[in-house]
């Protein structure tokens, strides 16, 4: 059997599961750590904060409806749960303020964002056996 450096892994891994850095404007970045490499209370946070913006999709009206708060729409809190994972995810409470600054109230950019944020963070899938 071959022998194989952990940095090799390592390097494979962070071209696999890496992370993802935006550009925002005037040189500066925010960088979004994978979820899949977060320390394990944020990947709680993380995981939570995705059920709450699952439960906004429900079809069922009583759970989507205990995450909108008093004066929000579901479109809002949506808005409010997507923006408060921006701030767990990236790399600096500065570099999410600027990014959500720069997003504005532009719901399609932040989707868009949270798509590709979302498809950089998924395990793999098992390749099938080669038997």
């Amino acid at each position: 059997m071959p022998t194989i450096d952990l940095a090799w892994f390592r390097d494979t891994a962070e071209a696999k599961y890496g992370d993802l850095t935006i550009p925002i404007g005037d040189g500066a970045e925010v960088t979004l750590r994978n979820g899949l490499r977060l320390p394990k209370d944020e990947r709680r946070s993380l995981s939570k904060l995705q059920k709450r913006l699952d439960n906004l999709q429900s079809d069922d009206e009583k759970v989507a409806k205990a995450e909108v708060l008093e004066g929000e729409d579901e479109t809002d809190a949506m808005y409010r749960l997507m923006v408060e994972t921006l701030r767990l995810v990236a790399d600096s409470s500065k570099g999410s303020d600027r990014l959500i600054a720069a997003i504005g109230d532009d719901l399609p950019a932040l989707l868009e964002i949270f798509a590709k944020y979302g498809a950089a963070s998924q395990p793999g899938e098992a390749s099938p056996s080669a038997t």
